[in-house]
């Protein structure tokens, strides 16, 4: 089963490849420009199979209560989540070789504060509800966001998309609510736009990368 470190750099090189695939559809055109988000999701899932094993498995749009029945987690105290009890899915699920959940993935083609917020409070009570303090299998979950941002005349595009992620980083550190689960953000590389799209489109030079912030329970596992 993957590791924290094979699942982020899959979602990096998902996210990445999307791009570069739509970029070349659309002659020029980014994910960040239109509706395409499940090209994001198909990419990032593609890239985690290549890190499974026969056994292992990964499924799509999943309902959090059916992923909260798989993981065989205790039915805690008090009344159920609406999040985990509700009809909500999610992106991407990871399965152990004996089809149990151990993590859920959230993609979002751009950051949206509130969007992102509600998506990260959703992983936080799926996670507490399945994870291992209940019995359950699931370890941890992510969100996935493409990060982009053009030049300016005193930044560079790569500079402004580092920023974005440092800024992100902090608004989550200061604003979610982990509940005292572990919440750990990862920027990936960053790739230009090519000059060729940018003399085609009379754009300055822009610049994307992979963003995902996960959150855990705290297991120390490899990676």
């Amino acid at each position: 089963m993957p590791n924290r470190t094979a699942i982020r750099q899959a979602i990096f090189a998902g996210i990445r490849a999307a791009n570069v695939k739509y970029e070349n559809w659309s002659n020029g055109w980014w994910l960040t420009d239109c509706g395409a988000e499940s090209l994001m999701v198909s990419a990032i899932a593609e890239r985690l199979s290549f890190s499974q094993n026969g056994h292992e498995s990964l499924v799509m749009a999943a309902p959090f209560h059916e992923i909260g029945d798989w993981s065989c987690a205790n039915r805690p105290r008090g009344r159920p989540s609406k999040t985990v009890s509700g009809s909500r899915r999610t992106d991407i699920v990871l399965l152990n070789r004996h089809r149990r959940p151990v993590c859920a993935i959230e993609v979002e083609r751009v950051w949206n504060r509130d969007r992102c917020f509600a998506d990260l409070t959703g992983i936080r009570d799926l996670v507490i509800h399945c994870d291992g303090r209940n019995d359950g299998s699931l370890r941890r979950g992510f969100l996935a966001v493409m990060l982009a941002r053009k030049a300016t005349a005193r930044k560079a595009a790569k500079l402004r998309v580092e920023e974005q992620a440092a800024r992100i980083e902090r608004a989550i550190r200061s604003g979610f609510d982990s509940k005292g689960l572990a919440v750990r953000c990862y920027a990936g590389g960053v790739r230009d736009y090519p000059k060729k799209y940018r003399q085609v489109h009379g754009e300055c030079d822009w610049a994307h990368a992979g963003f995902c912030v996960e959150v855990s329970a705290g297991y120390a596992d490899a990676g």
